[in-house]
C-alpha cells in the first residue's frame, strides 16, 4: 500500500514516501501508518545508524551479513520493517500492507 525509505546521513535520519500502485491509503490507513512511523524512529534503537546495527542483534537475519527483518502490525495493517546497516545506502524501508486488501 505505502512504503517510506530511509537513510541515516551522519546526523540525522532522511525519509522519502512512495505509494504503491499509485494509490493514496485511505485517511485512517494514512493515520496509522503516521503514527506507526513517528513512533518508530522515536526508539532508541533507532536514535543513529549504530545503534540501529546493534539492535539489529535482535532481528531476523537474512542471507546478507548487512541485512535483517522486523515485523509488526496495527489494528489494519500488516508491518514488513528491511534494516540495511550499510552507511550511505537505504538503512530502513518499510512496507505497510492493508490486511482487508483482496
Amino acid at each position: 500500500m505505502a512504503y517510506p525509505r530511509s537513510d541515516y546521513d551522519g546526523c540525522r535520519w532522511w525519509t522519502t514516501w512512495h505509494d504503491e500502485r499509485g494509490k493514496k491509503p485511505a485517511p485512517e490507513l494514512a493515520k496509522e501508518i503516521d503514527e506507526f512511523q513517528s513512533a518508530l524512529f522515536k526508539l532508541p534503537a533507532f536514535k543513529t545508524l549504530e545503534t540501529m546495527r546493534r539492535f539489529c542483534r535482535y532481528a531476523q537475519p537474512t542471507n546478507e551479513a548487512t541485512e535483517f527483518n522486523l515485523y509488526s502490525e496495527t489494528d489494519h495493517l500488516y508491518i514488513w520493517v528491511r534494516l540495511i546497516t550499510r552507511f550511505r545506502d537505504y538503512n530502513v524501508y518499510v512496507h505497510y500492507y492493508d490486511k482487508n486488501y483482496q
